[in-house]
């Protein structure tokens, strides 16, 4: 018997509700959902091959297994839907009310062939049918996923990718309350004449994963003057104690760091550095340099989420209203650096003879990731993710304090990304027939041949 073949939808459904109900309430909402608990639930199965509750899929990741059918009494159906579906959800509780935006980027759909369903589309009471499927994770989404107002074509860029999975893994992933990102398998059987209708579905089950894309390391942030998060540049004059005059000026810039690389599992990182550069401008010939003792870091990790879309970059503009959580990356660490005078090129004053000392601090850290599910830097329609460095440094008897933003990425090498990327420029967009217009996504990449992932084999 032939298998079923894939039919690849992307799902940009922007969708607000308003609910009457508290907190405690709330976290059992989806519960509640016929879509997602219906009362025959337990007759319809999804199973994923070799799953495990902590493994995390990628782009190019194959998702597959069987979706199982166990009617307690005869069901007469119109269509079965299989779907590998992305959501991005933003909840406020408001008093008594509990406003949710949910924005539907991704779905891809298998089509199950008519010839592989039962006589008169009955599922018989006390049989059991399977449907094998197979989804692989998208290396990217299409343009149609993002196509509300934005500000510049990177916001676009940085929309189109997958964003990862936030609030359903096993380790804390430093996640606003009540929002979340969630890819899942879901199944259903349809029986009414309105498809992509929870009213129609006999019978649904859905079977959550965790995904963790492809996110590249983007160039440095180009930070301007409109800006509140960051600060790279600090100057300080410089005194043996607060009532001397000062014996010249510190000067002293921070580098943005080297992004910090995750590995595929999520359970290790690369290891990056702090690197601070400081001049020293005597106003003295007799002045010296003042001595670097310490320097702390701590890991400032911000969710920005909003029940609107992103026009731009939130972490580039005035807003402040990031869920933020902080760790401690190191403190007090002893700072081995050395002062050097610069070239007379450089001197201050020729008559003085007064010549500045420069001198490069780096001081290398690792980030938490034995007890924190640290995610990639992401931004999407409705969340994103970012980080930043809170740096004090300890010169002579002064502290200089830094704001520095930290890339986390992730990327993959491999042959199956680069036909996956190559496979998505041959990819199609359109509207999918059956569905009702408040219910319409744009297609995933669908194929132009039939012949390449995610398919099916005789």
């Amino acid at each position: 018997m032939k298998m079923p073949s894939l039919h690849s939808d992307h799902a940009n459904l922007f969708r607000r509700t308003d609910t009457k109900l508290s907190l405690r309430s709330l976290d059992r909402m989806d519960l509640k959902l016929p879509f997602l608990q219906s009362q025959h639930a337990k007759q319809l199965r999804v199973h994923i091959d070799h799953h495990y509750a902590s493994k995390a899929y990628t782009c190019g990741s194959a998702v597959t297994g069987t979706v199982v059918f166990t009617p307690r009494s005869d069901t007469p159906f119109s269509k079965v839907r299989v779907s590998l579906v992305g959501t991005a959800s933003v909840t406020r509780q408001d008093l008594d009310y509990a406003k949710r935006a949910t924005h539907f980027f991704l779905r891809t759909e298998m089509v199950v062939p008519e010839s592989i369903y039962p006589e008169a589309k009955v599922f018989r009471s006390g049989n059991t049918y399977s449907i094998p499927f197979l989804f692989v994770i998208p290396s990217r989404l299409t343009s149609s996923a993002c196509t509300h107002r934005i500000a510049s074509g990177s916001v676009k860029d940085a929309h189109t990718l997958l964003p990862p999975s936030m609030g359903t893994w096993e380790r804390d992933d430093l996640g606003a309350p009540m929002t979340n990102i969630e890819y899942s398998v879901q199944a259903c059987v349809e029986t009414g004449s309105k498809p992509c209708k929870r009213s129609s579905m006999a019978m649904a089950d859905k079977h959550v994963i965790n995904v963790l894309p492809y996110l590249p390391e983007e160039p440095p942030l180009s930070i301007g003057d409109i800006n509140i998060q960051y600060a790279l540049d600090k100057t300080k004059k410089v005194r043996k104690n607060m009532f001397s005059s000062p014996e010249g000026r510190i000067t002293a810039t921070a580098v943005q760091p080297k992004a910090v690389r995750l590995d595929s599992d999520g359970f290790g990182s690369s290891e990056s550095a702090v690197l601070i550069d400081l001049t020293f401008e005597p106003l003295s010939p007799n002045a010296t340099p003042p001595e670097i003792n310490t320097l702390s870091a701590s890991l400032h990790t911000q969710t920005w989420s909003r029940q609107s879309p992103n026009v731009a970059f939130p972490n580039m503009g005035l807003l402040r209203d990031a869920y933020t959580q902080h760790n401690s990356l190191f403190s007090r660490r002893s700072v081995q650096t050395a002062w050097t005078p610069s070239t007379k090129e450089a001197m201050i004053d020729d008559t003085l003879d007064l010549v500045p000392y420069t001198t490069t601090v780096r001081v290398p850290f690792n980030l938490p990731m034995s007890s924190k599910m640290l995610l990639p830097t992401f931004h999407s329609c409705l969340v994103s993710r970012t980080y930043k460095l809170d740096l004090a440094l300890s010169v002579g008897n002064s502290t200089l304090r830094f704001t520095v933003p930290l890339q986390i990425t992730m990327e993959h090498v491999g042959q199956h990304l680069q036909d996956m990327v190559a496979m998505t420029n041959d990819f199609g967009v359109g509207i999918s027939e059956d569905c009702s217009p408040e219910d319409l996504w744009p297609l995933v990449p669908r194929s132009t041949d039939g012949d390449v992932l995610p398919g099916y084999w005789a």
